[in-house]
């Protein structure tokens, strides 16, 4: 019964959240609509994590700057996803209908960075293998995409969905 309440809880939460205007606090990356027309989900959910990670690439800030990234892959979550993190909800397609009717989209992000500093812990918190190099590979994040008026954006990120 717990669990019940508990997960109509988090069904609550996740429906405030996505019916709730968004501002720009909240928005991790954003691109105008007109830069995304004709392209898959896919490739919308890549352009949007990569300004996500640009930004990074431009921090003065040397905890948190990136030297380098590279994306490996963009997906679909699992079921096995929604079964892990004990969400017995379904997770939103991934899908340009989705979008254009205002509906979010989930996609699952494959990436690697390397931070200005080695001595940053900002980007080996979470996940990822953390290399000699400087490199932590194989870090992974959920997004969540919306469609504004006028543009597209990452408005939630996080290691689950």
């Amino acid at each position: 019964m717990m669990i019940k309440s508990v997960l109509t809880l988090l069904l609550l939460i996740l429906m405030f959240t996505v019916a709730a205007p968004l501002v720009a606090k909240d928005i991790y990356a954003s691109l105008p609509d007109s830069l995304l027309k004709n392209i898959t989900p896919h490739e919308i959910a890549r352009k949007l994590f990569e300004e996500y990670l640009k930004g990074y690439s431009t921090k003065s800030d040397s905890s948190t700057a990136l030297e380098k990234y590279e994306i490996l892959s963009i997906s679909k979550p699992t079921l096995w996803d929604e079964e892990m993190f004990e969400k017995k909800i379904k997770l939103p397609e991934m899908s340009r209908t989705q979008l254009d009717l205002g509906k979010p989209m989930i996609s699952r992000v494959l990436y690697s960075v390397k931070p200005v500093s080695k001595k940053s812990f900002y980007w080996r918190a979470g996940n990822g293998h953390v290399r000699g190099t400087g490199w932590i590979e194989r870090k992974h994040d959920f997004i969540w995409i919306k469609k504004t008026d006028a543009s597209c954006c990452i408005y939630n990120l996080g290691t689950g969905p």
